[in-house]
């Protein structure tokens, strides 16, 4: 969602041609209906794992990294026929410049850091610090081996972090939070905040709701991130009995959309209170229907579109701070914060009893997203960057996204 948001507000100042990089996904498959008409032209590089991975794996190393054994496991999709295609595309545009989404896409676009082009770095996040908290929340799971391992993931990013951010001529985030880390820990560095954005409902949700017997807790995410999955074993395990009791004999239903669940359909159905409602192409009718929505992350890193897509449904939140950090919102005037179970129970029992203070909270986290992370909010940022990067015609500029 926020490359795509990013793709479209460039558009409006450079013919942008799009570059897509399989890193995780093998098939072919053009962008979606509303980000083609944004772009000039478009290309899929396919970057499937080689047959015989260690001895490529090897051979990446040697030839790229100059023999550094530790790098990113992801990054073994690196081939040489990637690496010239991508050349090949950038002088059929004839690309001014270059906007990369993630760091991850390193090994793929490290030969362009040669001052020939003007590289721009979308981070969304920084690797490191997010396989650290990873690896804190695993540890904290009882599962040591895998929060070793995520540790020493994140110890490889750190260092080619160090290494290569300095080379990029200028860097974004999707908060100023973010922002400031990157200059605290790589001094010098040119780094400016682009926020997510979100696009507001076409239909308005802050309808008075029917009386129901029931009250409703709602949360969004893709269940293939694993903070989205531990935020719903969380919350179901620990913060909705704790709900329950707080509300007596008043139901609560604990309904969870998101893709890639199937293989936690059978462990969501064990889960007392707990409404799957699987892959949601409009969640629109469920935002409507929920009482409040929850946060309840102990992970990750960014930004959380989830909090800004609730707010733009006119929905009171209640969020772990981890959850809602990179916002700048304050507890008790657009969302409530908490992070122990007991905490984000009585947070949650408290709205669900009071109409009006959700109706209050609601009120100020819609004005928030509204003016923080409207789709406004990028213009005067890239009308900067197009006279920043040249005082040519706009019009015949070029960008690779």
């Amino acid at each position: 969602m926020r490359a795509a948001h990013n793709l479209r507000a460039l558009s409006e100042k450079f013919a942008v041609h799009m570059l897509i990089v399989s890193i995780y996904n093998d098939k072919q498959a053009a962008p979606s209906k509303d980000i083609l008409p944004f772009c000039a032209s478009w290309k899929q590089i396919r970057t499937r794992y080689p047959s015989k991975i260690r001895r490529a794996f090897r051979v990446f190393k040697d030839r790229i990294f100059r023999g550094r054994t530790r790098l990113p496991a992801e990054w073994a999709r690196w081939n040489a026929k990637a690496e010239r295609e991508i050349r090949s595309y950038i002088g059929e545009i004839q690309c001014d410049h270059i906007w990369v989404f993630r760091f991850t896409l390193l090994p793929w676009i490290r030969t362009l850091l040669d001052k020939r082009f003007k590289i721009w770095l979308d981070l969304d996040e920084l690797e490191s610090s997010t396989l650290e908290r990873l690896a804190t929340l695993f540890l904290k799971l009882g599962q040591d081996e895998m929060s070793r391992r995520l540790q020493r993931e994140a110890e490889i990013y750190r260092a080619l972090e160090k290494s290569y951010l300095p080379r990029f001529e200028y860097i974004v985030t999707a908060s100023d939070i973010e922002s400031r880390r990157l200059r605290d820990r790589f001094g010098g560095l040119s780094v400016e905040t682009w926020p997510n954005l979100i696009s507001l409902p076409v239909h308005e949700n802050h309808r008075e709701q029917k009386e129901r017997a029931e009250s409703r807790i709602l949360f969004i995410g893709n269940m293939g991130y694993f903070p989205n999955l531990d935020a719903v074993r969380y919350a179901a395990g620990e913060v909705l009995p704790r709900v329950q009791r707080l509300l007596g004999r008043r139901p609560v239903i604990f309904q969870v959309a998101g893709s890639e669940a199937e293989a936690h359909r059978a462990e969501f159905a064990r889960m007392n209170q707990v409404e799957w409602l699987g892959t949601v192409g409009d969640l629109t009718p469920f935002y409507a229907e929920a009482d409040i929505v929850i946060a309840p992350l102990r992970s990750g890193g960014g930004t959380r579109i989830k909090i800004l897509e609730a707010f733009a449904h006119r929905k009171a939140v209640v969020s772990t701070r981890l959850g809602a950090e990179g916002l700048n919102v304050l507890h008790g005037r657009e969302l409530l914060l908490a992070d122990e179970p007991e905490e984000l129970a009585a947070a949650c029992a408290e709205l669900l009893l009071d109409a009006e203070r959700r109706a209050r909270l609601a009120a100020a986290g819609y004005a928030y997203v509204t003016i923080h992370h409207g789709q406004d909010n990028l213009k005067p940022r890239v009308t900067d960057l197009a006279r920043a990067w040249s005082r040519q015609e706009l019009a015949e500029k070029k960008a690779l996204f």
